[in-house]
């Protein structure tokens, strides 16, 4: 089971949102993941319902600042608030109660600096605003204490009072909420005009209805790293989605915070896994929904069946099913006004994958999760580089070293570089996972450097991929290989490294010092 801690490590939640007896959304759709991940929860409701108010009717109450106020009380008389590690909020739709939280948030951080806040913004969808409009300026004034933040397009608007029509106004949008105090922003579904989404990254699946993520990270060195991630939609209702999304992004983060030597997370990684997983039980539901409504059932069989397919996903919470995750390319798009005016171009052009890293100083990455599977296709800018030897030693590797000589055909380039290195990756400059295959490597002393080809340097950059496919089976990176054979990625290394058989290797072919 892929939890997400040891047994020193000792997380607990305090979730508070909305309850329901029947189905799957607020803390019911919350509590099971985070527990699944390994995660203490104590859950605050905000309101008791019967079932979601999709239903033809609902029964129950709401609670009052004051029952709220109460109940953590009564937590703190008993020294319970000390041991929270994470706060997650949801749906709270009351003034009165947002205030109580704030001021709870306020004291559970005084007694742990290091406790993360996730905050979800719940206010409203598709334009229609299903809370007070008084409640916009109080999570805005929130927000300083949150960590994280994951409102969807017409929340984030909302509290930053800009229209989003581009990746351009995505990107002031978040710089905007990270102004308002939180390091890290997901917005959890975004609509962009298919014209402005680059040719290169579309699949079968890409239509005007695919939605996107965006995720910015404001990085320890104040810079800010900016992904955007795509998937279609499915044609139907559901709810409880975004409540799932928050409490997997509070696990998610945590996971990449634990990884990280210096326990900075990686946002996109976190986010990628969670969308992977939404969107597995999503697909799911889906499934179960065209099978069962066929039959024109009454209403509330209708939202009955619509309900997430929660505990039947638990596997894809554990581990979502993904395209070579280890290898996954994740780029800074450091302009995002000249990838529009590139898509642009590009879509009047339907033609080639070229373009003049000299006029667009971009780098991009688009992540498509299909209906039935997910794939991965990618577009990056180029340009030449002679070989080089960096500090740590590696021997880097772009155009001209590969492609000078005779004429070659490029799978027979790659196929002499792999015969004439015992060692060597494939890898991308700006790709964490290439990164750590990097840094895990360069823990052993080998006898020559380590040999490094760093794709995204290349003209081909795409043609050497389909090229890498064709040899091993395997068209992400890093792309690693040891006499021959591909040893995988990232994950594939790291599991062989913290076993000892990598070691076993390197010495069986004589490539330790």
């Amino acid at each position: 089971m892929d939890t997400l801690q040891d047994e020193q490590a000792n997380y607990r939640v305090l979730s508070i949102q909305s309850h329901t007896v029947s189905g799957y959304c607020g803390n019911k759709a919350a509590v099971f993941p985070l527990q699944t991940l390994g995660f203490d929860v104590d859950i605050l409701n905000t309101v008791q319902f019967s079932n979601h108010t999709g239903y033809p009717s609902f029964t129950g109450n709401k609670m009052t600042a004051e029952n709220v106020q109460d109940l953590f009380e009564g937590l703190e008389s008993n020294g319970l608030i000390d041991d929270y590690s994470h706060v997650l909020t949801g749906y709270i739709g009351n003034y009165a109660i947002l205030e109580k939280i704030e001021a709870m948030v306020e004291k559970l951080k005084a007694k742990n600096p290091k406790l993360i806040y996730v905050c979800d913004t719940v206010m409203g969808d598709g334009g229609a605003m299903y809370v007070a409009p008084e409640i916009i300026p109080l999570y805005r004034n929130i927000m300083r204490l949150a960590d994280v933040v994951t409102p969807n397009q017409f929340e984030a608007e909302l509290l930053t009072e800009t229209k989003i029509s581009s990746l351009t106004d995505a990107c002031l949008v978040a710089k905007k909420l990270h102004a308002l105090g939180s390091a890290h922003v997901v917005i959890t579904t975004l609509s962009i005009p298919l014209e402005l989404v680059p040719l290169d990254v579309h699949l079968d699946s890409t239509c005007e209805k695919s939605l996107y993520c965006f995720t910015s990270q404001v990085m320890a060195d104040g810079t800010i790293d900016q992904h955007i991630i795509a998937f279609p939609t499915f044609e139907g209702y559901f709810t409880g989605t975004g409540d799932l999304f928050s409490s997997l992004v509070v696990a998610r983060l945590q996971e990449s915070m634990d990884k990280a030597v210096d326990r900075v997370p990686c946002l996109i990684d976190a986010a990628y896994r969670v969308i992977c997983t939404v969107n597995a039980i999503t697909k799911k539901t889906f499934v179960y929904q065209q099978r069962l409504l066929a039959g024109n059932p009454e209403p509330a069989k209708i939202a009955r069946i619509r309900e997430l397919h929660l505990i039947q996903g638990k596997k894809e919470i554990e581990e979502p099913e993904r395209i070579e995750m280890s290898t996954l390319p994740f780029s800074v798009q450091d302009d995002i006004e000249a990838k529009e005016k590139y898509a642009s171009g590009q879509h009047q052009q339907n033609s080639s994958r070229q373009c003049n890293p000299r006029r667009l100083r971009l780098w991009t990455l688009l992540i498509l999760i299909s209906l039935a599977t997910l794939g991965l296709v990618s577009y990056f800018g180029k340009s030449g580089l002679i070989a080089s030897v960096g500090d740590d030693g590696m021997i880097v590797v772009a155009d001209e070293q590969l492609q000078k000589g005779e004429p070659q055909s490029l799978k027979e380039e790659i196929l002499q570089h792999i015969h004439d290195n015992q060692l060597i990756v494939f890898s991308k400059t700006y790709c964490p996972f290439s990164k750590k295959a990097k840094a895990i490597l360069s823990t052993y002393q080998l006898k020559t450097p380590l040999q490094v080809i760093e794709v995204d340097l290349r003209d081909d950059d795409y043609q050497v991929k389909l090229a890498l496919k064709e040899i091993s089976a395997r068209e992400t990176f890093p792309n690693i290989f040891l006499n021959g054979k591909t040893l995988g990625g990232s994950d594939d290394l790291e599991e062989l490294h913290e076993t000892g058989k990598l070691k076993l290797l390197l010495n069986q072919h004589h490539l330790l010092v």
